[in-house]
């Protein structure tokens, strides 16, 4: 099962919202939604494997985790609208 964890910024505080069971397609929107202001960080997990997003307004940070390793497996970064 892959799920979404989409953080919502409100002033000084947030709020994540978990949306289970969701398809490759809402993973790209939750992406995509993100403008680097109040939606600037979403996290999408499928059994051991968790992609964290951060950014928005075309720059992102991804992080890639497993939990086979102890150290996040693979970071990147970079610049560009996303399709």
């Amino acid at each position: 099962m892959r799920t979404i964890y989409e953080e919502f910024r409100e002033g000084p505080t947030a709020r994540i919202v978990e949306f289970p069971d969701v398809s490759p397609e809402e993973c790209l929107k939750a992406v995509r939604r993100m403008n680097g202001a109040n939606r600037s960080l979403v996290s999408i997990k499928e059994n051991d494997l968790m992609i964290i997003i951060g950014g928005g307004d075309e720059a992102f940070v991804v992080t890639i985790e497993t939990s086979r390793h102890q150290e996040p497996s693979w970071l990147a970064s970079g610049r560009g609208r996303l399709r």
